[in-house]
């Protein structure tokens, strides 16, 4: 099998996942037809984003798990921001999504944001919450800066919840797996959105 390290699709054939990167290349071209933004209002853009994930970084226990988060956001803006990143894009429902997936998840959205805290929140008596993407531990010994034998009540929480989850979601199938980030942007009729799905 062969795999995106990105999004981590498998083919069955090394051609099959150069077919794939070919196409997916052309996602990410820069498109004439889309307005060209000052870089500031990229930046404040960002940060507007990285608050609003905050938000939703509480230190309520039953607030764990995947979330869900939609911001209003022009389809130029949100094309600079995840632009070479765009793993599917339809014309017809003007839909894009960007997949990520694997070991680097949180570095690369840290490169994408500017912000190595972007999925972190501190709060009083040294407390923080977090994003957990793929590999937990290996985000738990990065953001603790490498603290020797210190023990994460929230990881050992989100394991017991995750072989909980595992049999009572069996009978539900979700679009996007428990190690995937998945951030989607597409048109309404009414407004055109930026959706952040967090796991």
């Amino acid at each position: 099998m062969y795999t995106c390290l990105i999004c981590g699709k498998s083919f069955k054939s090394l051609q099959g996942l150069n077919l794939y990167q070919t196409i997916v290349c052309k996602y990410n071209k820069k498109r004439s037809d889309l307005d060209k933004l000052p870089f500031h209002t990229v930046a404040e853009f960002k940060v507007t984003l990285i608050g609003l994930i905050h938000q939703k970084l509480s230190l309520n226990f039953k607030s764990m798990g995947k979330q869900t988060l939609i911001v209003p956001c022009l389809e130029s803006l949100f094309y600079l921001i995840f632009s070479g990143h765009i793993h599917y894009y339809s014309k017809r429902t003007s839909k894009y999504k960007c997949i990520f997936h694997g070991d680097t998840v949180y570095q690369r959205l840290a490169k994408i944001f500017n912000n190595p805290n972007w999925g972190r929140k501190f709060y009083n008596q040294n407390q923080q919450t977090y994003i957990v993407c793929k590999d937990s531990d290996r985000f738990v010994n990065i953001i603790e800066h490498n603290k020797e034998e210190e023990i994460n009540p929230l990881e050992i929480l989100t394991q017991n919840n995750s072989s909980v989850n595992q049999l009572s979601n069996k009978s539900k199938k979700s679009r996007v797996l428990q190690e995937e980030f998945l951030v989607e942007w597409k048109k309404n009729k009414l407004k055109k959105l930026i959706v952040i799905a967090i796991v």
